[in-house]
Order: structure tokens, then sequence, then C-alpha cells
């Protein structure tokens, strides 16, 4: 953070490859609500978890009530999933993970002429976006 803005660097892993996710889940049960548990266990894991990834956790907890769903489903997501698309952070990407997420601005830095694609089409109509 060199010039002072906040930025997140996002990755295609697994989310629940991280460790501090692993340990969330373990203290996971099927006895209770899970979103009443991460709201209990958000204290104890806020310093290891970042707070969009709780944030996301806890609508996905909405969504998938039943706790084997839940698991399920969090298993499955990369880290870049659950990004707020509000966030007031600046987002570093390849521009292939970019690629449907609908960020309001894209701004692609080093680009130059006859780097990408597109240079092939002979004229705008050959260009799909």
């Amino acid at each position: 953070m060199r010039s002072g803005m906040p930025f997140v660097k996002l990755s295609d892993n697994i989310l629940c490859e991280n460790k501090s996710i692993q340990a969330l889940l373990k203290n996971l049960d099927d006895k209770t609500p899970v979103f009443n548990q991460l709201e209990n266990l958000y204290k104890s894991y806020n310093d290891k978890i970042e707070e969009y990834i709780f944030k996301y956790l806890k609508e996905i907890s909405e969504t998938y009530a039943n706790f084997n769903s839940f698991i399920h489903e969090v298993s499955l997501l990369k880290e870049s999933v659950a990004l707020d698309k509000r966030a007031d952070r600046i987002t570093l990407m390849t521009l292939h993970s970019s690629k449907g997420l609908e960020f309001k601005n894209v701004f692609i830095v080093g680009l130059e002429d006859g780097i990408l694609h597109y240079y092939k089409a002979v004229s705008s109509d050959e260009i799909e976006e």
C-alpha cells in the first residue's frame, strides 16, 4: 500500500484451503443455524479472516440454512467470488480473473497496441465486446 490507497489482492485459491477458514468450519455444527454460529464466532476470527469474506459466509449461510448444503457450497468457492463489489478498495487481478465479475470500472495498466487478440478484427462489427 505504497500510495496510501487500500487494495485487495485476490487469488483463484479455493476459499476453504485457508487455514483460518478451515478452523472456522470445524467449529460449526449441524445443531443450530449456521448464521447464528457465524455471528457468535465472529469475534474469535475477525483478526484471522478478512471482514468481506466473513460477511460473504454469513450471506451464504442465510441462503443455505442446512449445514451440509452450506459446507458443500463453501467447499466450491474461490476467494475472488467473495469480493464485495461495493468495497472501497482497488482489486488487483489478472484480466482473465476479472471477466464476468461485472465491475463498474476496470483499468488495464501497461496495455500496448497488439497485446490483446482483438487486434485481428478489421472492422468494429467483428469485435464482440
